[in-house]
């Protein structure tokens, strides 16, 4: 079996609410029964191991390291100008910054404030999975703004 961990709990807010708390040693504590507990950086690896003295044998996403991101960058230059003119071309307008979120669709990511921070002459890109209750709500947020 796979876990990972990839936020340190009690450097959040949150954290001062018990069940948060107690959640976060369970958490803790469950990664000793996995075969492979993983995390986001070897210095948040290295955070587990000394701070909580659990296990870490992976760091992911392994991808990252992979030929495809060690490429000159002179290689990615005509390539990332096509996909930006294709973004433009679905945007219908030359946006100052394009913002992206990439992640879960759930009420407590609170993305509808993301949707409802972005200046009116950026554009935000939303990006990920949820359920189709959330993803509703996000498309009329976003025909509002």
């Amino acid at each position: 079996s796979i876990a990972t961990t990839h936020t340190d709990v009690p450097a959040h807010p949150a954290y001062k609410i018990i069940s948060v708390r107690l959640a976060w040693y369970w958490h803790i504590a469950a990664m000793f029964l996995p075969t492979v507990h993983a995390t986001v950086s070897q210095v948040f690896a290295g955070v587990l191991r000394w701070r909580y003295y659990v296990p870490v044998h992976a760091v992911w996403p392994p991808v990252l390291w992979s030929p495809a991101f060690l490429r000159p960058l002179d290689d990615l230059c005509a390539p990332a100008a096509k996909e930006r003119a294709r973004w433009l071309a679905y945007l219908g307008f030359q946006p100052r910054a394009i913002f992206l979120y990439a992640g879960r669709w759930s009420p407590e990511k609170r993305v509808h404030l993301l949707i409802a921070a972005v200046p009116d002459d950026c554009a935000l890109v939303i990006v990920g999975d949820g359920d189709s209750d959330v993803a509703d709500a996000l498309e009329a947020a976003r025909r509002r703004n």
